[in-house]
């Protein structure tokens, strides 16, 4: 057996040994860890209400900056999140190509993406909820209509366009969201 393989499977069974050690709190202290958690970790959510994700989004979108304080640290992480029903569920951009269905139910069932105007519209939505970063992938960003998807590149990614991808129906309804690293 190879010794990396071997490594892995003992740092596997390490983590699980520490993890039964674990114990649920008794109701006093999780009462104590519920009031002062907030001493060292801190959420600070933000609505992001740009006039085009109004129009184009029907779910209130946050973006929520987490700042964890550690002893010698302090670490702060942004995601972005979505009230989806009955839901607040992260949407925040994936690393992977993935379908994205709570990105769908967040799509006002009115909005149609049938125009150039309607591509602009989106295109400035995803600007407020998903900002582009770096001037490589500002360069890179566009959209376009192939057949019945429209294509939103937010950047590169080992050289390939990376972005949303947006299937419509025959009215211009989005039937489905995806992201993809590898938009052709």
């Amino acid at each position: 057996m190879p010794k990396l393989l071997i490594v892995t499977l003992a740092l596997v069974f390490c983590a699980g040994a520490a993890r039964s050690d674990a114990q649920t709190l008794p109701s006093a202290e999780r009462a104590f860890f519920d009031q002062h958690i907030s001493e060292i970790v801190r959420i600070e959510p933000k609505r992001l209400a740009d006039p085009a994700m109004l129009k184009v989004f029907a779910a209130p979108i946050y973006e929520v900056t987490i700042t964890i304080h550690e002893a010698d640290s302090t670490n702060t992480n942004r995601i972005v999140v979505a009230h989806v029903g009955s839901q607040l569920v992260s949407v925040s951009r994936p690393g992977t190509d993935a379908d994205l269905p709570d990105v769908l139910k967040m799509m006002n069932p009115g909005f149609r993406l049938a125009s150039a105007e309607d591509a602009r519209m989106l295109q400035q939505a995803l600007d407020a909820a998903y900002p582009i970063i770096g001037s490589d992938d500002k360069k890179a960003e566009t959209h376009r209509r192939t057949g019945n998807q429209w294509i939103f590149v937010r950047g590169v990614f080992f050289g390939k366009s990376q972005g949303f991808v947006f299937e419509i129906d025959a009215s211009g309804a989005i039937v489905a969201v995806k992201y993809s690293l590898k938009i052709s």
